[in-house]
């Protein structure tokens, strides 16, 4: 154990929050990150933002927790600061996961990718990415703004030809060659480039984007009232009727041909159904937010006001139940594989939240 002999003042930038002493030194967490004192010389992590909680779980790590949904860990040494969720990183946004523990974060100000079971950011300077979508764990597209399309060919990230400069918001793939976005107009990608296949003289408003198939395609957003749009496997046309939502829609997931879910900016659920839209209220949900589905009997929504701990929601083809997260968290995005579900979510502290199959 670590044998303090005498007290005295240790030069630290910024202010200090917390701390803790095991074998290898002292360690203080605070506004300009964390520090290790070994042998009277401190030595600084900089993690770029507050610090505010410190645990050592075990002889080998310590975890930090701060501002902007900041979870780090440290080796022993530290040689190193692995990001979790946040740090850099702030305000998580955008979800995507596969089997075997990939994933890909999308957050305000940057891109994580999940490697050997923690998130890390990945380098990616120039215009803000908003969404994420992959077809397998080595083909996965991130999209943003000023027509910004990259591909993940499981070891470089690299960009794409778009030919626009169109705002991409969100993004969905059927396979290695085909994958759709949509912003201001609908975008295709035919498997060497991007083209703009949807414009109009006003912005279309488009939030989601999600298929059944290839042939089976929907888009929603809207101004002032619901937009929504539909690929038949032929041509994109705005769908005859749309769900009486109060502002416009926000997510969308198509669950199978002729059956999908819509939420809308103010919290409504609605389900299509054979051409009929109908108004859904999972356990009185207060506002539906990220919708996920492996299928008609396996429906997941998650709850966007936050102040409850009841925020996610389940459908199994006969009714809804809830299952409530540790916190009260904003559920902002939700997606899964066979492995389980994962859940985006935020609260003061931003966090990936994982339910294993069952």
């Amino acid at each position: 154990m670590l044998q303090i002999t005498e007290w005295g003042n240790v030069d630290l930038p910024g202010s200090v929050e917390a701390g803790l002493a095991n074998d290898d030194g002292i360690w203080l967490a605070g506004s300009r990150g964390l520090h290790l004192i070994a042998g009277g010389v401190p030595h600084t992590l900089d993690a770029e933002v507050l610090l505010n909680a410190i645990v050592a779980p075990d002889p080998d790590r310590v975890w930090v927790a701060g501002a902007r949904g900041y979870i780090g860990e440290t080796d022993r040494d530290g040689a190193r600061a692995l990001l979790g969720v946040g740090g850099s990183i702030a305000w998580p946004q955008r979800l995507w996961t596969a089997d075997g523990g990939h994933g890909w974060l999308v957050t305000f100000d940057g891109v994580a990718r999940r490697v050997d079971g923690r998130w890390q950011r990945e380098p990616l300077a120039g215009r803000r990415i908003n969404d994420v979508y992959g077809v397998a764990p080595d083909a996965v597209w991130l999209v943003g703004d000023d027509g910004r399309a990259e591909f993940w060919n499981g070891e470089t990230l690299a960009p794409q030809p778009v030919s626009h400069r169109l705002d991409l918001r969100a993004v969905w793939a059927g396979a290695r060659d085909v994958a759709w976005a949509v912003g201001c107009g609908i975008s295709g990608f035919d498997g060497e480039r991007w083209s703009l296949d949807v414009d109009g003289p006003d912005c279309l408003g488009l939030n989601d984007i999600h298929g059944s198939g290839p042939a089976d395609v929907w888009a929603v957003g809207g101004f002032g009232e619901a937009a929504v749009w539909h690929y038949d496997g032929v041509q994109w046309a705005p769908y005859p009727t749309v769900p009486p939502v109060e502002f416009r829609l926000q997510y969308v997931w198509a669950v199978a041909p002729g059956l999908v879910y819509v939420s809308g900016t103010r919290g409504e659920l609605y389900r299509l159904d054979d051409g009929e839209w109908i108004a859904v209220s999972p356990i009185d949900v207060p506002a539906a937010g990220a919708i996920w589905a492996s299928g008609p009997d396996d429906v997941w929504v998650g709850g966007i006001t936050g102040g409850t701990p009841e925020n996610m929601h389940h459908y199994d083809g006969v009714r809804w139940t809830t299952h409530q997260l540790p916190s009260p968290y904003a559920v902002l995005d939700v997606f899964g594989a066979r492995e389980g579900v994962s859940v985006l979510a935020s609260a003061n502290l931003g966090g990936v939240l994982a339910r294993p199959s069952e």
